[in-house]
């Protein structure tokens, strides 16, 4: 058997150019990292390595192959929807082992404003912490999901709460909010730098 290519770090894969376009999409990619997210939005998983994170898009690889905290070497495709890096058309998806903890990065609101560090974090385990719903009634539980906004007391941040998930139809939660979840993007325009939303 032909050894296996060494899988490339995710940061590599998700290069991009001052617009914010992937350099290397269409181009077939191997990465080794650990699942962060199955099917809590049915589609698609994400999974990180040390250096980045990326989600997974393929139907015929059901959203729950491999449990929270597997690690698996991935072979895809590197596609883009709406400025979130996807890998699709997998055609290796292999487990290593279990029982993997991914610490989430605590990020700050002010620092989510530069959009070029968000990319840098996206499909990647965030936390935010010491956060508020600026708008409660943005919280109404139809539809595909809600955009809400959450925020400091100085910046904003928009967090997307998923129909999949089991918060989403849950009354909207008040007071003080420390909240982990992958952050994701919704761009439909360059520069994409734009559109990132915390996904718990």
């Amino acid at each position: 058997a032909e050894p296996l290519p060494d899988p490339t770090p995710i940061v590599d894969v998700r290069e991009v150019d001052a617009n914010g376009v992937y350099v290397h999409l269409d181009s077939v990619f191997t990465v080794m990292g650990i699942i962060t997210v199955t099917d809590q939005y049915s589609r698609p998983m994400y999974m990180q390595d040390t250096t980045a994170g990326i989600a997974i898009y393929d139907f015929g690889l059901p959203a729950d192959t491999f449990n929270l905290g597997d690690e698996v070497r991935i072979t895809g495709t590197l596609d883009v929807y709406n400025g979130l890096a996807e890998l699709v058309d997998i055609s290796e998806a292999a487990w290593q082992n279990s029982g993997n903890v991914v610490d989430p990065a605590v990020l700050t609101l002010d620092s989510l404003q530069n959009g070029t560090f968000a990319e840098m974090y996206e499909g990647m385990l965030v936390r935010i912490e010491n956060v508020w719903l600026a708008d409660p009634s943005q919280w109404t539980g139809t539809g595909s999901g809600d955009n809400v906004d959450v925020t400091d007391g100085v910046d904003t941040f928009v967090v997307r709460i998923d129909r999949d998930t089991d918060i989403f139809g849950t009354q909207a939660p008040m007071g003080i909010l420390n909240i982990t979840g992958a952050m994701g993007q919704y761009d439909y325009s360059s520069p994409y730098f734009d559109g990132f939303q915390l996904m718990p």
